[in-house]
């Protein structure tokens, strides 16, 4: 759903998208040109009057202008896929994404202004089984808010240079079966938690130096840490821990 010709948010609820009550994708799309000097004053009213219905399975957000979401995914209790991309200005996640209990994907891309995530509104995805984080230039970390994610079982991070460091409660993804973690070059370790992670499966390490350097078979400082994991991929070179 374009939204160039959405300029109020009389326009925005006049889709009666909160009466569709067979929608089951939908996608919000944006102009790329609009930017913090241009921004719209309404943005966020716009965006709170295309509340979907409840019945509503998979949202794409894509190049919203706004700094922050409103009250958007507050009843969305159906949703299972949910994609925010290109969105440069968004600074923080929506608090109704606690609400969203049956989500299966979370995908976050291009979000250039969003610096970690919420401490508090992950306790509530309990169905969460993949979480993407993909080009978010300043995000420096992932929050302890991760710890509620029990039963993830697919992280991917990639071109998060800000990133330095981990929560310290990751060995609560007990379900975890593959970690990716590519081009985070000021990431400096891997986290202690990985020992009980008996579930991983894969790991895959790609231009990330200090990781790349600590986690050398058998040399590494964090090797211990992930020689239980039956396949390793680091910078193009497999290993599988259990073979000589």
């Amino acid at each position: 759903m374009g939204l160039k010709n959405v300029r109020n948010s009389e326009d925005a609820r006049s889709a009666n998208l909160n009466k569709k009550h067979n929608l089951r994708a939908l996608s919000l799309n944006w102009d790329d040109d609009i930017t913090k000097d241009n921004l719209p004053d309404n943005v966020e009213e716009i965006l709170d009057g295309l509340q979907p219905h409840p019945n509503l399975k998979e949202l794409t957000i894509r190049s919203y202008p706004g700094l922050k979401f409103p009250n958007l995914m507050d009843n969305l209790s159906a949703l299972k896929c949910l994609e925010v991309r290109c969105c440069p200005n968004l600074e923080h996640l929506p608090r109704g994404l606690k609400n969203l209990v049956t989500l299966e994907r979370l995908e976050l891309s291009n979000c250039d202004s969003l610096t970690s995530l919420p401490a508090t509104g992950l306790q509530g995805l309990s169905s969460l089984t993949s979480l993407s984080i993909i080009n978010c230039k300043k995000l420096s970390c992932l929050s302890d808010g991760v710890k509620y994610l029990t039963a993830l079982q697919d992280l991917y991070i990639n071109g998060c240079p800000e990133m330095m460091s981990w929560p310290e409660d990751i060995q609560h993804l007990n379900r975890l079966r593959s970690l990716r973690i590519w081009s985070c070059p000021n990431l400096l370790y891997l986290p202690d938690g990985l020992r009980c992670l008996h579930k991983l499966k894969t790991l895959e390490i790609e231009d990330c130096q200090h990781l790349e350097r600590r986690c050398k078979k058998d040399i590494g400082e964090d090797w211990p840490k992930i020689a239980h994991v039956p396949q390793i991929l680091i910078h193009h070179l497999i290993w599988n821990p259990h073979t000589c």
